[in-house]
Formats: structure tokens, C-alpha cells, sequence
């Protein structure tokens, strides 16, 4: 890459055993990781395992750590926003990933980020679809009950006194947090507002529905951006068609599994 290349800065966070996940995405990318000059910003408690790896991956110059407490989930992934604020501000472009997502088409996401000229979210796999398409009873039924209750579907967070809390005529789509990139001034700006929505949570003794994710969907109802395919979060459920997979939401089980193994 030229030395007038963007810098494109990815952060993630990998404490305990999301360290593990975090070797398994890093080695299947190393050659993009260099070709590309990605340079990842990773929150760790696992420092001296970390370093090791990126050595004899020949990584060590493309990876930063950040000393992370042992925190558990949602604790760890919770800090997210604070981190990319205060260790994300030489860049030109951020990303954020999951440790346990798998890169599956590195040029591609390359390419997106690096054209970006906004802030991009990936619509949730989970959730991305029309009423009752191919799945069961059951499943209408639970979607059917969402829609009138909720709104539409997605894991929102209601409650007036959180300030994750979406309200009902702005839930139109739900997003991932697994994923999202963007020009840095627009990341950062998202990643300020959504950690003071949790810092004023904190101190209320609210945790959010689904922690960290639940804020970026806050900001969503009220944001411009670009709205990405699942193909950017992809996970098999039965409503996704086909599509060409840039990344990859893991099954974490066996994935730890697996690593444990080797």
C-alpha cells in the first residue's frame, strides 16, 4: 500500500477467552491485514498471549493493544464507544468488529470503508426480513406480537428512563453491533454520544437492553447513514437468501471449542 494510502484503523475488544476468537479472525486475514496496511486497536486483558501470536504471525506492527480489565459480558463490549474515542484518532477511516467475527471477503469490505462518506450500519441478520417469510407457526405468531407491541422487529429498548430507549414511530429497522465503519470524525462523534447515553444510564443503575447495541440503534433513529445488507454480519438463518458473505457472525461455541483444541 502507498504510503498515501487512508489508514484504516480497525478497534475490537478481546478480553478472556474473546482472545482466543481474536487469534482465529486475525490469522485467517494476516496477508489482507498487511496488503491492505490495516492496523487493529484491540482492548485486551491477555497481553502476554496476544503478543506472542502477532510475532509469529508477523503482525506485531499491525496491531495495537490497550491494557482492558478482566471484565465479563456485556461489561467488556460495553466500553466499545469509550475506547474508540480515546485510542481511535489517528485514523482516517474506523471500523469496529467483533472478536469472534470471520472476514470472509477482505477487499470488499476494504473497499466499502474506504469509500464510505458516512457512517455505515449493517441491518441485523436476525431481524432483516418480511412478515412470515419461511419460518414456522410459531415464529409468525412471536413476529406478529412483536409488530403490535414493539412496533417492528428487533430487540429495542423501551424503557423512558434509559437513554438507549427508542421511541415506537422510530423503529423502523434494526441494526447490528457487530459491525459498523465509517470516515473517523463521524465514528468518533457516534462513539462520544452513545458512551455519554451510557455513562448517564450508569450512574441511573440502568443497564440496556442488549448493552451496547441498543445504543447504536438510539443513535440510529436519529442519525444519517448508510444502511448495509446482513452480508456485512451474515449468520444462517433460515429468512436470509443467498447473498456473497463479507462477513461472517460465528457460532461462539464452537469456535472456542476449536481454538482450545489446537
Amino acid at each position: 500500500m502507498s504510503s498515501n494510502s487512508p489508514k484504516v484503523g480497525f478497534f475490537t475488544i478481546a478480553t478472556n477467552h474473546y482472545e482466543l476468537m481474536l487469534r482465529s479472525q486475525l490469522s485467517k486475514i494476516s496477508s489482507d491485514i498487511k496488503k491492505f496496511n490495516w492496523h487493529f486497536v484491540v482492548a485486551t486483558n491477555r497481553d502476554t498471549q496476544l503478543t506472542e501470536f502477532l510475532l509469529s504471525q508477523g503482525l506485531e506492527r499491525y496491531v495495537t493493544l490497550v491494557s482492558c480489565p478482566a471484565f465479563k459480558f456485556p461489561f467488556a463490549s460495553m466500553l466499545r464507544y469509550t475506547y474508540i474515542t480515546h485510542t481511535m484518532k489517528d485514523f482516517d477511516f474506523i471500523c469496529y468488529v467483533d472478536a469472534d467475527m470471520v472476514i470472509e471477503n477482505a477487499p470488499s469490505l476494504h473497499s466499502a470503508i474506504v469509500k464510505s462518506t458516512s457512517v455505515h450500519l449493517v441491518q441485523h441478520p436476525g431481524w432483516v426480513r418480511k412478515f412470515g417469510l419461511k419460518v414456522g407457526v410459531k415464529e409468525k405468531i412471536f413476529e406478529l406480537y412483536l409488530r403490535v407491541t414493539m412496533g417492528s422487529l428487533g430487540s429495542w429498548e423501551t424503557r423512558r428512563k434509559s437513554a438507549a430507549r427508542v421511541a415506537r414511530l422510530d423503529r423502523l429497522h434494526y441494526y447490528a453491533g457487530g459491525l459498523f465503519f465509517g470516515p473517523a470524525s463521524a465514528i468518533l462523534e457516534l462513539s462520544k454520544l452513545c458512551s455519554d447515553w451510557m455513562d448517564s444510564d450508569s450512574k441511573a443503575g440502568i443497564i440496556a437492553k442488549f448493552h451496547d447495541e441498543s445504543y447504536l440503534n438510539r443513535w440510529a433513529a436519529g442519525a444519517d447513514f448508510v444502511a448495509l445488507g446482513p452480508e456485512y454480519c451474515y449468520s444462517e438463518f433460515p429468512w436470509l437468501p443467498e447473498m456473497q458473505v463479507v462477513v461472517r457472525a460465528v457460532d461462539k461455541s464452537k469456535l472456542r471449542f476449536d481454538l482450545v483444541d489446537q
